[in-house]
């Protein structure tokens, strides 16, 4: 993916830290359970799978596989939340933490920070997952953790990538129309329109700092039946996109394959993690003398 794009989503999630609640309070306790590792994922992706040649560190990765992949992942939340509207998930905090629950909480953290260099977003999708499909929170708790935990890797993304390494130092034409230096070095010219990284910046933080806060106050209002039915909503949106406007899925016979596995996959795994879940979050010695209580 272009890594302008991966900036410019880096950049706009900053502003809903702003928001208080008490559903902000767990969630700011849930993620305070990641120590880290979602920052090493997107230090793994940045500097292995970023091409750091050109200026913007694209991706190595086709950027259409990493579309593909996010798309695949998000609808696996979209799995997630039909499962949640069934048996539902009342928790507002991950209670014992087995070493079970431990790795596979750092597995996907890490997941999360790789798919976040590559995609500008992934962190708050993975531990969403891990949040409601396994440790069983509500969603209603698990949406504000996932964005505090994705801000935490915006923040670092954007201050390594725009401010360290200066891609946002923008170069425009006399008439603004192109970008032709990033960092002092010349570049392209190129569209400003998709590659002027601090005009986007400047563009989409006001109405980040105005709604990101609203949404995140909203959610916290609304009922949890509500809220499931709006993420199943989005997450199938995602996936209508991707199969309606991906032109390249109608001309690449290996990502079409990649797309219908990946699909296919994400749905038998969100169901095995689903029945997994206790055997992931309880300790051996913990069930173990819950079944002696029980005879």
């Amino acid at each position: 993916m272009n890594g302008s794009c991966a900036i410019a989503k880096c950049a706009r999630s900053e502003p809903v830290l702003l928001v208080s609640s008490h559903a902000m309070e767990s969630a700011v306790d849930n993620a305070s359970t990641d120590r880290g590792e979602r920052i090493i994922g997107f230090l793994i992706g940045l500097f292995i799978f970023g091409d750091r040649s050109t200026p913007f560190w694209d991706s190595r990765i086709d950027s259409d596989f990493v579309k593909v992949a996010f798309t695949i992942v998000v609808f696996a939340v979209a799995v997630i939340v039909r499962q949640v509207a069934k048996k539902g998930a009342t928790a507002e905090s991950v209670g014992m933490w087995s070493m079970r629950a431990t790795g596979s909480m750092l597995a996907f953290s890490i997941f999360g920070g790789f798919f976040s260099s590559m995609a500008g977003s992934g962190t708050d999708v993975f531990l969403f997952v891990f949040l409601v499909l396994i440790a069983g929170v509500c969603p209603k708790v698990a949406i504000p953790t996932s964005v505090v935990a994705m801000a935490s890797v915006s923040l670092f993304g954007f201050a390594i990538l725009g401010f360290f390494h200066g891609q946002l130092d923008i170069g425009l034409s006399a008439d603004a129309s192109e970008v032709i230096s990033v960092n002092g070095a010349t570049f392209g010219p190129q569209p400003a329109v998709q590659f002027d990284l601090f005009g986007i910046w400047l563009a989409a933080a006001p109405v980040v700092a105005l709604m990101a806060p609203v949404g995140a106050f909203v959610v916290t209002k609304v009922s949890e039946k509500a809220v499931i039915y709006f993420v199943g909503f989005i997450s199938s949106l995602e996936l209508l996109s991707t199969a309606i406007f991906l032109d390249t899925l109608r001309t690449n016979l290996g990502l079409l394959i990649f797309f219908i596995a990946g699909l296919v996959g994400a749905f038998f795994f969100v169901m095995s993690l689903g029945m997994l879940s206790e055997l992931i979050m309880v300790d051996p010695k913990d069930r173990k003398v819950k079944a002696n209580r029980d005879v």
